[in-house]
C-alpha cells in the first residue's frame, strides 16, 4: 500500500492500484472471507446491492471483463467508469471484439445478450452520486 501511495504522490486522485489495495485492506481488515463482487465497488458512484441490474451486470463484468479491465484505464468495479463506456462496451460485445480471446457470442450467447442489454440499460440510465438510478 505504501508503495502505491508513494507512486501516486502529486496525483489529483489515487491510482486504480491504490484504490484497489485500499479496498482490499478495508474488506479484509477483520476477515479473509470471500467478498461478492457487489461488495468490492470502487469510486464515488457505487454498484448497489439489492438492485438486480447492478448485481447482474457487475457479476458478468467480473466474469468476462475483469481480467483486462481491472487496473489499466479503468476498473469494472468503478460504476462511473463503466457508465461512461457502457455504449461502446455493448457494441464491442455485439461485434465480438470483446472479451478478447473468448467467443462469447458462440459459447455463451445468453450471457452475451444479457451483458449487452444491461450495458445498454446502464448507458440510458441517469445516475446520481450514490449509484442509484434517478
Amino acid at each position: 500500500m505504501q508503495q502505491n501511495q508513494n507512486a501516486d504522490a502529486g496525483l489529483p486522485i489515487p491510482s486504480l492500484q491504490q484504490q484497489g489495495a485500499a479496498k482490499w485492506n478495508e474488506l479484509h481488515a477483520q476477515s479473509s472471507a470471500h467478498v461478492q463482487p457487489i461488495g468490492r465497488a470502487l469510486g464515488s458512484l457505487k454498484w448497489t446491492a439489492g438492485i438486480q441490474q447492478d448485481e447482474q451486470l457487475l457479476g458478468l463484468l467480473n466474469k468476462y471483463c475483469y481480467r483486462c479491465h481491472s487496473s489499466i484505464q479503468y476498473n469494472i468495479f468503478d460504476k462511473e467508469q463503466v457508465h461512461l463506456r457502457a455504449r461502446r462496451m455493448a457494441a464491442f460485445i455485439r461485434g465480438n471484439i470483446m472479451p478478447q480471446g473468448q467467443d462469447i457470442l458462440a459459447n455463451e450467447p445468453t450471457d452475451a445478450q444479457l451483458l449487452q442489454d444491461l450495458l445498454t440499460f446502464l448507458s440510458n440510465s441517469p445516475v446520481k452520486d450514490q449509484g442509484e438510478p434517478l
